[in-house]
């Protein structure tokens, strides 16, 4: 594993979870700290465009 880079572009996938769908965020790196397990990654949102 490598850490990420502060103001990197980044996309998560959440998984469904019961009736409601899995879906994709988009946003950018603002922390990525070493710990025992890896990363621990702070990240803020794109906002979600208006319906």
């Amino acid at each position: 594993q490598s850490p990420l880079e502060l103001g990197e572009r980044i996309s998560v996938f959440f998984p469904p979870q019961g009736p409601h769908r899995g879906w994709d965020a988009y946003g950018r790196v603002i922390r990525c700290e070493p710990s025992a397990t890896g990363y621990r990654v702070a990240m803020e949102f794109d906002s979600l465009p208006a319906a």
